[in-house]
C-alpha cells in the first residue's frame, strides 16, 4: 500500500502555478576533474530558453520563440508545430522546446546535431519513482552501474553510464545540478537521493562523448538538472508511506521580498526494510536492509540593479544504510556551497562568474559470510575516506542579433572554469586473529 498527500494552502495555489511557469536557468559551472587541473571552455551564462535581451525592459531576456517556455513545460518535451487557428492569432508560431545541454547555449530541441532527451516537470511529477535516477532510467541510453537504483545500490556503486560507455561506479558522465558538478568529487560516483524530486524543474540527457565542452567527465554524455528558482511566494509539501517502514516527506518554500528571494527545502526518506536474500537461504546472520536519508538546502537570489543579479546556495545530506548483516553498514555526509552573480550588458552580452565547494565524509563496512549464513567475518573497514573540492567559472556570452552580417547572427560564448579536488581513503583490510592488523 502506498499513500500519498500533497498539502497547500489556498492562498498558494495561484502562486505556486506561476512559479511552475518561471523559466529555470542553468549557469556554466565546472567542466574538468582531478587534483589540481584545470580546463578553458564555452560555457552557458543565460537562462535556458532566453537568447537575446529585451529592449522594453532592461536586464530583461526575451525568448526566440514566444511560446518556449510553455513547450518546454509539455509532458512531451518534444517540438511541435500548432496549427492555424482563429482563436489564437499567434498560432502559427512553432512551440519549440529549447535545449541548453548539446551546445552550452539554446539551441531548439528539434536540431538534430545532438542526440538529447529532455524530461520536464510535468513528467516527473506523474512519475511514482522517489529518486531522480529511477526516472531518468527510462532515457534510452541511460542505465546505472549493476543495473541497480539508488534506493538499493552502495553508494560506490551509484554510477551512470550513457549509450555504455565506461560503465563503473565512477561514472564516465557528468551531472550537472544548475550547471555545477554533481559527481562525487574523488569518487565519481552520484549521491541521486540527494536531489529533492519536489525541487527539479527539467533535466536533459545528452548521449555521446561531450568533452570538448564540459571536460573529461563528459566521456559518455552529460546530465543536465535544473532546479526550482525562489521566485514569488509559493511552497508545497508531499508525504508519503508504504509497507515495511517506507515513508518519504518532501516540503519547500519560496518568499520574494522586495529585491530579494529566498527558497528553502527538505527531505526526509526511510526506504523500509527489505530482505536481501531469499527466505530459504537466510541464516541467522541475515538481516533486513534499509536506509535513512535526509537534506535541505537554501537559496538566495538578489537583485542589485537593472541586468544585474547575485546568489547564493546551500546544500546539506545525510545518510545512512544498513546493508543485510549487522557489520555491513555505510554513512555519507555531504556539504555543498556556492556564490556567483550575472550582468547584462545589452548588446556587449551576459557576463556570469560562479563559485563553489564540497566536503563530504564517507565511511563504509565489508564483511564476508559463511556458507551457512550463520557468522560474518569482517573484509574491510574503510572507516574515513574524507574530500573536498572547489571550483568556480566566469562565462561571457552574446546573444545572436538580427542582421545582415554573418558575424553578429552567430551566437558567441567564451569562459574559463577550473576545479581543484582533493581525497583520502583511510582503510584497514587485512582482519587476522579477530582484529585488523
Amino acid at each position: 500500500m502506498r499513500l500519498r498527500a500533497a498539502i497547500i494552502p489556498i492562498r498558494w495555489i495561484g502562486m505556486i502555478a506561476a512559479a511552475a511557469l518561471a523559466a529555470s536557468p542553468a549557469w556554466g559551472g565546472e567542466v574538468a576533474a582531478g587534483e589540481q587541473r584545470s580546463a578553458q571552455a564555452a560555457s552557458l551564462a543565460v537562462p535556458a530558453g532566453a537568447v537575446q535581451p529585451s529592449a522594453a525592459q532592461p536586464g530583461a531576456v526575451q525568448l526566440e520563440h514566444p511560446r518556449a517556455a510553455q513547450a518546454a513545460a509539455a509532458p512531451s518535451e518534444q517540438a511541435a508545430a500548432v496549427p492555424p487557428s482563429p482563436s489564437r492569432p499567434d498560432a502559427s508560431a512553432a512551440l519549440l522546446a529549447l535545449r541548453i545541454t548539446a551546445s552550452r547555449a539554446a539551441t531548439p530541441q528539434a536540431d538534430p546535431s545532438a542526440s538529447v532527451t529532455v524530461v520536464g516537470s510535468a513528467e516527473m511529477q506523474r512519475s511514482a519513482a522517489r529518486t531522480l535516477d529511477d526516472i531518468l532510467r527510462r532515457v534510452p541510453g541511460f542505465s546505472l552501474f549493476r543495473r541497480l537504483g539508488s534506493g538499493a545500490a552502495h553508494p560506490t556503486a551509484q554510477g551512470v553510464s550513457l549509450r555504455g560507455i565506461g560503465p563503473s561506479g565512477t561514472s564516465r558522465a557528468l551531472v550537472l545540478v544548475d550547471g555545477v558538478p554533481f559527481n562525487d568529487p574523488f569518487g565519481g560516483w552520484i549521491s541521486w537521493s540527494a536531489l529533492p524530486m519536489e525541487t527539479l524543474e527539467r533535466v536533459e540527457v545528452l548521449r555521446g562523448a561531450a568533452s570538448s565542452l564540459w571536460g573529461n567527465y563528459a566521456m559518455g554524455g552529460v546530465v543536465g538538472v535544473t532546479t526550482r528558482r525562489p521566485v514569488g511566494n509559493a511552497g508545497g509539501i508531499v508525504a508519503e508511506g508504504g509497507e515495511r517502514g517506507l515513508a518519504r516527506t518532501e516540503a519547500w518554500t519560496s518568499r520574494s521580498i522586495g529585491n530579494t528571494s529566498a527558497l528553502v527545502d527538505g527531505r526526509w526518506v526511510r526506504s523500509g526494510d527489505y530482505p536481501l536474500v531469499r527466505a530459504d537461504a537466510r541464516g541467522p546472520i541475515d538481516e533486513a536492509a534499509g536506509s535513512v536519508q535526509g537534506g535541505g538546502g537554501l537559496s538566495l537570489e538578489q537583485q542589485v540593479a537593472p541586468g544585474s543579479r547575485l546568489r547564493f546556495a546551500a546544500r546539506g545530506f545525510h545518510e545512512q544504510r544498513d546493508n543485510g548483516t549487522p557489520y555491513a553498514t555505510n554513512e555519507t555526509k555531504k556539504g555543498f556551497l556556492r556564490v556567483g552573480g550575472d550582468h547584462d550588458a545589452g548588446a556587449a552580452g551576459v557576463v556570469s562568474a560562479d563559485a563553489f565547494g564540497t566536503v563530504q565524509d564517507f565511511s563504509s563496512r565489508y564483511s564476508s559470510v559463511s556458507a551457512d549464513r550463520t557468522t560474518e567475518t569482517p573484509a574491510a573497514d574503510q572507516y574515513a575516506v574524507p574530500s573536498s573540492s572547489v571550483g568556480g567559472s566566469v562565462v561571457w556570452t552574446r546573444a545572436r542579433k538580427q542582421e545582415a552580417s554573418w558575424l553578429d547572427r552567430q551566437r558567441v560564448t567564451a569562459g574559463v572554469d577550473s576545479l581543484w579536488v582533493q581525497g583520502t581513503t583511510r582503510e584497514l583490510a587485512r582482519y587476522l586473529g579477530g582484529a585488523f592488523t
